[in-house]
């Protein structure tokens, strides 16, 4: 996953040029994901006036031991440039709830290979401008 790129969004953006970048630089990094796996990339204000960022599984769920490789380096350069405030993973379609977790869980690789996720949701702080 070298060819993963990092970049800061700077102070003093708006809201919307903050909404942008963080979708080109989630789609970048998980280019193949999406190419490959058909996974898409959603980013949404939050109730709380953050940002969710949902990587979405479309049209079939995966197990972590197929999107591992791919999501661990995403997590890493992710925390690098953003605050995580908080994660969500949802096992299948019908799972409006979902089970929250932490970064510490995704870099130690902590969760069963065999478990299914369909999706991942993270919330990210939006920087003050």
């Amino acid at each position: 996953m070298k060819h993963l790129r990092s970049f800061k969004i700077f102070e003093g953006v708006d809201e919307a040029s903050f909404r942008k970048n963080l979708k080109t630089y989630c789609t970048e990094a998980l280019i193949n994901l999406i190419e490959f796996r058909n996974y898409k990339v959603y980013v949404f204000k939050s109730k709380d006036g953050e940002l969710d960022l949902c990587i979405h599984a479309f049209p079939e769920v995966s197990t972590w031991k197929e999107i591992k490789d791919y999501i661990i380096p995403f997590f890493e350069i992710l925390k690098e440039d953003y605050e995580v405030i908080d994660l969500l993973k949802k096992n299948n379609y019908q799972d409006f709830t979902g089970i929250h977790f932490s970064l510490h869980d995704v870099l130690n690789d902590t969760f069963d290979d065999e478990e299914e996720i369909s999706d991942i949701e993270i919330t990210v702080r939006v920087e003050a401008s």
